[in-house]
Protein backbone atom coordinates (compact mmCIF):
# COMPACT_ATOMS: atom_id res chain seq x y z
CA UNK A 1 0.00 0.00 0.00
CA UNK A 2 1.10 3.38 -0.67
CA UNK A 3 1.52 6.25 1.57
CA UNK A 4 1.33 9.59 1.56
CA UNK A 5 4.69 11.47 1.36
CA UNK A 6 6.13 14.41 2.70
CA UNK A 7 4.75 17.26 1.03
CA UNK A 8 7.53 20.03 2.21
CA UNK A 9 10.69 17.66 0.87
CA UNK A 10 8.48 16.72 -2.23
CA UNK A 11 7.79 20.47 -2.88
CA UNK A 12 11.50 21.52 -2.75
CA UNK A 13 12.25 18.80 -4.77
CA UNK A 14 9.88 19.87 -7.58
CA UNK A 15 10.86 22.85 -7.34
CA UNK A 16 15.11 22.06 -7.61
CA UNK A 17 13.20 20.41 -11.00
CA UNK A 18 12.04 23.38 -11.95
CA UNK A 19 14.88 25.36 -11.46
CA UNK A 20 17.30 22.38 -13.62
CA UNK A 21 14.26 22.46 -16.35
CA UNK A 22 13.39 18.95 -15.90
CA UNK A 23 10.36 17.79 -17.14
CA UNK A 24 7.55 16.47 -15.84
CA UNK A 25 7.19 12.90 -17.81
CA UNK A 26 11.04 12.03 -16.40
CA UNK A 27 10.00 11.09 -12.87
CA UNK A 28 6.90 9.48 -10.74
CA UNK A 29 6.54 9.35 -7.03
CA UNK A 30 3.88 7.76 -5.51
CA UNK A 31 2.18 8.42 -8.58
CA UNK A 32 1.62 4.82 -10.67
CA UNK A 33 4.70 3.91 -13.57
CA UNK A 34 4.93 5.47 -16.75
CA UNK A 35 7.95 4.53 -19.21
CA UNK A 36 11.36 6.46 -19.47
CA UNK A 37 10.69 7.79 -16.41
CA UNK A 38 12.34 7.04 -12.67
CA UNK A 39 9.89 5.82 -10.02
CA UNK A 40 9.70 6.39 -6.50
CA UNK A 41 7.42 4.40 -4.48
CA UNK A 42 7.29 4.52 -0.21
CA UNK A 43 6.89 1.26 0.88
CA UNK A 44 7.34 1.67 4.34
CA UNK A 45 9.61 1.11 5.65
CA UNK A 46 11.90 2.05 3.13
CA UNK A 47 11.61 3.74 -0.66
CA UNK A 48 12.22 2.18 -3.74
CA UNK A 49 13.93 4.02 -7.02
CA UNK A 50 14.05 2.62 -10.32
CA UNK A 51 14.18 3.45 -13.74
CA UNK A 52 11.06 2.17 -15.91
CA UNK A 53 12.05 1.54 -19.69
CA UNK A 54 10.12 1.15 -22.82
CA UNK A 55 9.94 -2.19 -22.82
CA UNK A 56 8.40 -2.60 -18.78
CA UNK A 57 12.29 -3.41 -17.30
CA UNK A 58 12.97 -2.34 -14.10
CA UNK A 59 16.78 -0.64 -14.38
CA UNK A 60 19.06 0.36 -11.16
CA UNK A 61 16.95 -0.23 -9.09
CA UNK A 62 17.69 1.18 -5.17
CA UNK A 63 16.27 0.93 -1.62
CA UNK A 64 16.50 3.79 0.75
CA UNK A 65 15.32 4.46 4.29
CA UNK A 66 13.44 7.96 3.82
CA UNK A 67 12.17 10.37 1.58
CA UNK A 68 15.08 12.14 1.93
CA UNK A 69 17.94 9.94 0.46
CA UNK A 70 16.03 9.16 -2.07
CA UNK A 71 14.94 12.53 -3.35
CA UNK A 72 18.37 13.88 -3.09
CA UNK A 73 19.61 10.11 -4.75
CA UNK A 74 17.36 11.43 -7.76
Amino acid sequence: MLKTINIMATKSFREKTIANKASDNWCSINNGVKYYAFILVDYKPCWESFYFDEKGGINNLNLFSNEDEVLDYL
